[in-house]
């Protein structure tokens, strides 16, 4: 029998949705935070930056943390799927971010 092994950014995102699901926004946040930083490299870091930056966004009302996670999508990950949404998004928050600092 054959066991595929799991990826640890792999798992990271896995447990990020199971504690979505149970409402734990802070540590499905601190899950993500932990894949971006461990593993910046990593074929899941965009995905993890743009479910970090709507979370944020939507759920913790973090308006800067989102806006600092779209904008190294853009930065850093310009090829990503994410990166036209993630411009999008950067440009809506900006002014809320400048107006708050």
């Amino acid at each position: 029998m054959v066991c595929r092994e799991e990826s640890k950014d792999q798992i990271a995102v896995m447990q990020h949705k199971i504690q979505m699901k149970k409402g734990n926004f802070d540590v499905a946040d601190s899950l993500l935070q932990q894949l971006v930083t461990f593993y910046p490299e990593s074929i899941m870091a965009d995905d993890a930056l743009f479910l970090r930056a709507q979370l944020n966004e939507e759920q913790l009302h973090r308006a800067k943390t989102a806006f600092e996670c779209y904008e190294t999508i853009i930065m850093d990950h310009s090829s990503s799927l994410y990166a036209d949404d993630a411009r999008k998004r950067y440009n809506a928050l900006k002014p809320k971010v400048q107006k708050s600092t």
